[in-house]
């Protein structure tokens, strides 16, 4: 098996917005990722507080992270989307 970058982000949410921030990363930023060509390998809320969450992604290289993580923070999607839900890109 090829060797793989691993990313893990883990979000601390504002009080109560767990739920809410689940269904958007479900129907909008998953969505969006893929589409991007990114491998979202598991997300969700961590099992000690609903208000934190995690989001693993995959990646063949950093030289393909880098590059498909940069196309992707620019896209239209992200800034007129996902942009609208959560913190600018932490590549901003």
């Amino acid at each position: 098996m090829k060797d793989r970058i691993v990313e893990i982000l883990q979000y601390t949410l504002k009080k109560d917005s767990g739920e809410e921030f689940h269904q958007i990363m479900h129907e909008v930023s998953v969505p969006l990722h893929t589409r991007n060509g990114i491998d979202v390998v598991a997300y969700g809320n961590s099992l000690h507080d609903p208000d934190s969450y995690y989001l693993i992604r995959a990646f063949e290289s950093e030289e393909q992270m880098e590059s498909i993580l940069d196309d992707f923070y620019a896209s239209a999607g992200w800034r007129s989307g996902c942009l609208l839900y959560t913190s600018p890109s932490p590549r901003d």
